[in-house]
């Protein structure tokens, strides 16, 4: 602000304005800047702090990307990379997309996401990286995103569902699982698709009406030019 004519300028353009209010919706609405943060530190009782405490500092760092779109089409970009006010901190940043499609690549092919957490925590070298910190919702993310582009081939969508939601935390619903290609099983052909699934009602059924077996073709083959036999 300037003291002499009660003139508030803006940060970024050196717009005049005659309240803050006028200036902090000129910066929203230009230079997508929502103002500057003070910090936050929670009083509830009921809710705790985050253990590895809060990524946001008491002021505002100056390195953004600032994009102005003109009437004619035309974009500035005006990139600003000082940090000030925090330090490089790992769990704040991004897995890298290299990072992203290898464990995309391990869930797709039927890992686990405990063994892949495992895999991460092993060091190369002194350095920790920010895929030494991966933790299951990182996985999470990754896997949710697998699931709005699910792959064209339902094998590998298949795959990750009995691996991951069937057969994970101990369970073993999918106690059968062949995929085309696969050598041959006991009575199924190379060429030959099977999954069967059993959960624990389904177990505990059969267990005590043992007499009694009920078995479900599904007749959704014919959609995949899958023979029954």
């Amino acid at each position: 602000m300037d003291a002499t004519n009660n003139i508030i300028k803006c940060l970024v353009c050196d717009k005049t304005f005659v309240c803050n209010s006028s200036k902090n919706q000129h910066m929203r609405k230009f230079h997508q800047i929502l103002g500057t943060s003070k910090g936050y530190e929670s009083k509830a009782v009921a809710k705790l702090p985050k253990a590895g405490g809060s990524i946001k500092i008491k002021g505002t760092c100056p390195s953004r990307i600032i994009a102005n779109f003109e009437e004619d089409g035309t974009v500035t970009v005006k990139y600003i990379k000082s940090h000030i006010g925090h330090e490089e901190d790992l769990r704040c940043q991004r897995l890298t997309q290299i990072e992203r499609q290898e464990i995309k690549n391990k869930l797709q092919t039927g890992v686990n996401k405990k063994r892949i957490v495992e895999d991460a925590r092993q060091l190369e070298g002194n350095k920790i990286t920010r895929l030494n910190l991966l933790t299951k919702q990182d996985i999470n993310n990754i896997e949710r995103n697998i699931k709005k582009k699910r792959d064209a081939n339902d094998m590998i969508a298949t795959a990750i569902k009995v691996t991951n939601e069937w057969n994970s935390d101990g369970k073993n619903y999918g106690f059968l699982f062949k995929q085309q290609g696969d050598e041959a099983h006991a009575y199924l052909r190379k060429d030959d698709f099977a999954v069967g699934f059993m959960n624990s009602v389904m177990e505990h059924k059969l267990k005590v009406h043992k007499d009694i077996i009920c078995i479900d073709q599904s007749r959704m083959g014919v959609n995949y030019t899958f023979s029954e036999r």
